[in-house]
């Protein structure tokens, strides 16, 4: 198991997951407006009482490129 921090993952991904967000919407409620700042701040408020801070996955669900683990050996 690896434990991976959702908070920092969703801040990463933050511009890309409100396009989705954003897209998402127009296909499943195209007649639908929404502010999607707020909806994606809805959203990520939700999560983060859904879910830790930090989480436990499958190692499966976790890819480590090697050079970039490597760095700051030495």
């Amino acid at each position: 198991m690896a434990e991976v921090d959702i908070e920092r993952i969703l801040d990463y991904m933050s511009f890309p997951g409100r396009k989705a967000l954003a897209e998402a919407l127009r296909k499943v409620a195209p007649d639908t407006t929404a502010d999607i700042d707020e909806l994606y701040r809805q959203f990520l408020n939700a999560l983060r009482l859904k879910c830790g801070r930090r989480e436990y996955v499958p190692d499966t669900c976790v890819v480590v490129e090697m050079e970039e683990a490597n760095q700051g050996r030495g």
